[in-house]
């Protein structure tokens, strides 16, 4: 097999695939890239062992049909090295691959084929059909409040309600969560429920923004999710486990609220939060005066920021909030206004919107008095 292509479109293709490959794997096939040219053109597949994906590579010539698998990071900074605008990759009378650009030729040892694992195929008897920008915006809007944490898999996961036209995305890590509601333009042919890793919803909304696609096919296939979308094919398994309701966690109870631009608070908050060392809260105070905005390093200084056109009546109220946390809620109100709802001091902080699409909450950071 031999196939020429843009170094363009290989770095870009490949940039997608090495993304996705294993970068700590005991099973080295995991590590690498497969170039298929046995099908209708030509594909790149990699996967980690949980998320795969398959995408085609446009080329400018092929001879043959075959397949290579090649490591993944090492084949990338390979093409983006090469000097010329064209780049050959194909098979060695040795059996090695042989890339070619210019007057660079790389030769390099294969991955072994066999144990590269069979990627879940989409299951026709559970394909259904549904608008693709929604199903990204809801990821979008919940993605920073999944966990990071292994030690609580289903935490590192959205979990995502599709019935009719309706569609629910929520996340959390414990500290936060999101919660976001929207409607889809036409019903989704089948309703599903599911907690998807959010890692790969991250990466299928990173592809769709450029895929220019406007409809999304899903599918299982076992504990496999499957999307498809602009010829890429992208699956992933399912996490086990309950997820939190967010019903019973959102409060219904508030002691006082404001609205105010999203965008003129998060600014302040990130100023504020310059000071915020050694995990230091964000303070907000409202003492009747407005809202203050402040915080405190012993060893650094201090900072506050007075925000004179918040109302509030009643007792002052002293609230301390993770910094990072409310700048990355409040960047997803951007243009409009956020509803800060607030109940005391160790209650949550329920932020929201005149739209009530996305809801998010914060826990609270105990201040030191």
């Amino acid at each position: 097999m031999q196939l020429t292509a843009t170094k363009t479109n290989l770095v870009n293709t490949l940039s997608i695939a090495a993304r996705v490959a294993s970068s700590s794997s005991a099973i080295q096939a995991a590590h690498g890239v497969l170039i298929d040219t046995e099908g209708t053109g030509v594909s790149i597949s990699a996967t980690d062992l949980n998320t795969s994906i398959t995408l085609p590579l446009v080329t400018e010539a092929q001879e043959g049909a075959g397949r290579l698998l090649l490591p993944a990071r090492l084949l990338l900074d390979i093409v983006k090295s090469c000097p010329a605008a064209t780049v050959s990759i194909g098979v060695a009378a040795d059996g090695q691959a042989r890339i070619e650009s210019g007057a660079a030729s790389f030769d390099l040892r294969t991955l072994i084929l066999g144990d590269f694992p069979q990627l879940p195929q989409p299951d026709a008897a559970t394909a259904s059909t549904l608008p693709l920008a929604p199903f990204v915006a809801a990821i979008d809007k919940v993605a920073d409040s999944a966990s990071r944490d292994e030690t609580r898999p289903v935490l590192t996961g959205i979990n995502v309600r599709v019935a009719g036209s309706s569609l629910r995305a929520v996340a959390t890590d414990s500290y936060r969560l999101s919660v976001y509601r929207g409607t889809l333009e036409t019903p989704a042919e089948r309703d599903f429920h599911l907690t998807l890793p959010a890692p790969a919803l991250q990466e299928l909304a990173k592809l769709a923004k450029v895929a220019g696609d406007q409809q999304l096919t899903i599918s299982q296939s076992g504990r496999n999710f499957v999307m498809q979308f602009a010829s890429i094919t992208l699956t992933t398994r399912t996490i086990d486990g309950q997820f939190p309701d967010p019903d019973a966690l959102i409060p219904t109870d508030c002691d006082f609220s404001f609205s105010y631009p999203a965008d003129t608070l998060a600014q302040t908050v990130k100023r504020i939060s310059l000071l915020c060392q050694k995990n230091a809260p964000a303070v907000l105070t409202f003492n009747g005066i407005g809202l203050k905005c402040h915080a405190a390093a012993a060893d650094v200084g201090s900072v506050e920021e007075i925000l004179a056109d918040v109302p509030h009546e009643g007792d002052p109220f002293t609230i301390g909030l993770n910094p990072d946390f409310l700048t990355a809620a409040l960047s997803h109100y951007t243009g409009g206004n956020v509803e800060m709802r607030l109940i005391s001091p160790l209650r949550p902080v329920v932020l929201t919107d005149s739209s009530g699409s996305l809801w998010q909450i914060l826990m609270p950071i105990r201040i030191n008095t």
